[in-house]
């Protein structure tokens, strides 16, 4: 990397966060090789021993270790973490060509010029679900699971990518007893956000991509603890709000393979409908058409509609049944409060 002038990052929004590594093994071989404690290792001294001893055997485990803890040295609960900040050990003389569908705002990344190509996806559409709101806090609460199930079952009937923020999550609603399966070629089929199904592959035949909840890091897990006291030795602000939409983002695009897809895109979880949870949506995401939607029973019959007459034809209904509620609602307050 160092020796090149210009470097390509695709899809570089992964390497915007540092990746937390378990070193803790690594580190007891290490001293084992060395034959004494660590303290506060330099990586530079650490390197130069490792390259003694590899030069000698083919193999350091000192080595290894200097390379990881160049970008920052964590411990908790008795282990200990590498912090490996990719941006920061690109010479500040390299020329980045930056590539993603998920861009980050400049004020996250700083960029000379940009090159934004946004298709108007004409036939997509998106639907913010408010029935709940699905956190860490509330996932285990019967009522919000037997919401989320009723979501699922009632979408079942549908080519649906059901995506869900953990595997934990998914292992509480238990999707798979709905009739999703857990094979992307499979559908319907529930899968994870962040995971290894979340991103890089192509489902051209769905119908629709719901996502369940917002995919926050969990604040109980050893590396979220790790990365927010490197956020905050660094004063970054929002990691984890970046990390959590980048990974919808990526989920949704699931069914969304070129300009022309037809897909109708579902957010589930009151929390969305919040206008500032879309500052850092890239501007195709923006751009779609969107509706609010709070009855099970509007949802699947709007998606009823755009499958079996267009976009258009769905839309138009929706907004004659609002229209109707509102005039219902109306006459309702006008008769009681005359």
């Amino acid at each position: 990397v160092r020796s090149d002038d210009v470097i390509v990052l695709d899809e570089y929004h992964h390497v915007i966060e540092p990746e937390i590594v378990d070193i803790t093994e690594l580190w007891n071989r290490a001293e084992e090789e060395l034959g004494g404690k660590l303290v506060k290792p330099n990586p530079v001294g650490l390197e130069e021993r490792g390259l003694k001893i590899w030069a000698s055997s083919g193999q350091s485990y000192s080595l290894e270790l200097s390379k990881l803890i160049r970008s920052g040295l964590y411990e908790l609960n008795g282990r200990k973490y590498a912090v490996i900040d990719y941006l920061s050990q690109i010479p500040e003389d390299n020329k980045l060509i930056l590539i993603s569908a998920t861009p980050l705002p400049r004020e996250v990344v700083s960029y000379d010029g940009a090159f934004e190509f946004e298709p108007k996806l004409e036939e997509v559409r998106l639907l913010v679900y408010k029935r709940f709101t699905f956190t860490h806090r509330t996932r285990r609460d019967p009522r919000t699971v037997d919401m989320v199930r009723a979501l699922l079952r009632a979408l079942s009937g549908f080519r649906t990518i059901a995506f869900l923020p953990s595997y934990e999550s998914r292992e509480i609603v238990r999707p798979q007893d709905l009739g999703y399966s857990e094979d992307p070629r499979e559908l319907p089929t529930a899968l994870v956000m962040g995971g290894k199904y979340a991103e890089g592959i192509d489902i051209n035949d769905s119908e629709a991509v719901l996502i369940i909840g917002i995919p926050y890091p969990d604040p109980f897990e050893e590396t979220t603890q790790i990365a927010q006291r490197w956020a905050k030795n660094k004063g970054i602000r929002g990691w984890q709000r970046r990390t959590a939409f980048i990974r919808a983002f990526q989920a949704l695009g699931r069914g969304i393979r070129s300009p022309n897809a037809r897909q109708v895109l579902i957010l589930a979880d009151r929390r969305y409908a919040d206008l500032r949870t879309f500052d850092l949506a890239p501007g195709w995401f923006r751009a779609i058409k969107a509706h609010g939607i709070e009855s099970l029973k509007v949802l699947r019959e709007y998606l009823t509609r755009y499958w079996l007459f267009g976009a258009g034809y769905a839309d138009e209904w929706l907004e004659r049944r609002e229209a109707w509620w509102r005039s219902v609602l109306l006459r309702r307050w006008s008769d009681r409060w005359g």
